[in-house]
C-alpha cells in the first residue's frame, strides 16, 4: 500500500484485504505512528471520514493507542483482558536503559513491555514520547495488569511470558525501507503470531 499515496485509498486497500476475514471474526485497529492521526499519546481512533471504507466494516472495533479491551468474555467466564499500545516510548527506552540496551531489545521488543509492565507506565520518562498531559488522570498508566500485552510500531515478532502475561510484538508487512538499512533494522514482515487462548501458547504464521 505504500504504491498508493492518498491515505483515504490507502485505508480502501486495507479494508478490502481484511473484508477477506470471515465475518464472525472481530477485528480490533488501534492507530500507530504511520496512521492518519495525532502522534500524540494517546492516540485517539482512527478519523471516521478518512478510514471510512473501514469503520463501516461491522466486524471491526476501532480503538485507541493504548487500549485496554476484554476479549471471549461470558456469563461464566470474564475473559481475557488484552492491553494494546502502538509502542512509540519503546525507541527510548531501547536506547537509553543500560539493561534494555545490552540485551539487544532492538531485536526483541518483548523484555522492553516487562520492563514497562514493572514500571505500570508505557512511559514512565518525561521525554520517552509525546504525550497530551490530563489534569484529571493519566492515560499511560497501567491500572489493570492485563492477561496480553500487544505491540506493534517495531517490525520484530516476539513473543513471551512474563508473570503469566502473553506478551506479543506484533510485526509488518512491509519490506525493509531505506532508512532500516541506514540503521541496520532487521524487519521480519509477514511473520502474525496465534494466540491458543486455551493454552496461551503463540505460533507464528509465515505469510512472507
Amino acid at each position: 500500500m505504500s504504491d498508493i499515496p492518498n491515505i483515504k485509498e490507502q485505508y480502501e486497500s486495507l479494508s478490502n484485504y481484511l473484508s477477506k476475514i470471515p465475518k464472525d471474526i472481530s477485528i480490533i485497529i488501534a492507530p500507530g505512528n504511520h496512521d492518519a492521526t495525532r502522534l500524540a499519546e494517546p492516540q485517539p481512533t482512527l478519523d471516521k471520514d478518512l478510514a471510512k471504507s473501514l469503520w463501516d466494516m461491522q466486524n471491526v472495533i476501532m480503538v485507541s493507542s493504548p487500549s485496554l479491551v476484554n476479549i471471549h468474555s461470558s456469563e461464566n467466564f470474564p475473559g481475557f483482558d488484552v492491553y494494546m499500545y502502538h509502542g512509540s516510548s519503546y525507541h527510548y527506552y531501547k536506547s537509553n536503559v543500560e539493561k534494555l540496551r545490552l540485551n539487544k531489545a532492538h531485536e526483541n521488543p518483548t523484555i522492553v513491555s516487562e520492563f514497562l509492565l514493572q514500571k505500570r507506565h508505557i512511559a514512565p520518562t518525561h521525554e520517552a514520547t509525546v504525550y497530551i498531559p490530563d489534569d484529571e488522570e493519566d492515560p499511560l498508566i497501567i491500572d489493570k495488569i492485563p492477561d496480553i500485552f500487544v505491540t506493534g510500531d517495531h517490525h520484530h515478532s516476539a513473543n513471551s511470558m512474563f508473570n503469566n502475561i502473553n506478551i506479543i510484538s506484533c510485526s509488518c508487512f512491509q519490506k525493509k525501507t531505506e532508512y532500516e538499512e541506514k540503521r541496520g533494522y532487521e524487519p521480519d514482515p509477514g511473520m502474525v503470531p496465534v494466540l491458543n487462548l486455551k493454552t496461551r501458547e503463540v505460533e507464528t504464521i509465515n505469510f512472507a
